[in-house]
């Protein structure tokens, strides 16, 4: 019996020593540039480290996935503790992730 190694992916090429600079901002820049309509949709993106990155795509399996690991946090916390399924999480100063879920200290109103 006889196994065939897979062939490595080539990693994606880096951008050429040319291609632009990048800005890195702020959470309180980016919920500014997000509340005043500047992009066509701000649904699309969340902030990393500064920068402004595209989501991932969801998909059926993603969807069930996410809820059902939501509805067995939220049926198991303690009180004073929240679960929130793709809420912003804002980390100062630099981040403002959406996550599948976060586990969070608080009432729902704190955020």
């Amino acid at each position: 019996m006889a196994t065939i190694a897979p062939t490595r992916r080539k990693s994606a090429t880096p951008p050429p020593s040319s291609a632009l600079p990048l800005h890195r901002i702020t959470v309180d820049e980016y919920e500014r540039i997000i509340a005043s309509g500047a992009l066509e949709d701000p649904s699309r993106v969340e902030l990393i480290d500064g920068y402004m990155v595209d989501k991932m795509a969801k998909n059926p399996e993603h969807s069930f996935s996410a809820t059902a690991t939501h509805q067995a946090f939220a049926e198991r916390l303690p009180a004073g503790w929240l679960a929130r399924k793709e809420e912003p999480v804002r980390i100062p100063a630099y981040n403002e992730p959406e996550p599948d879920i976060a586990v969070v200290r608080g009432r729902n109103a704190d955020y």
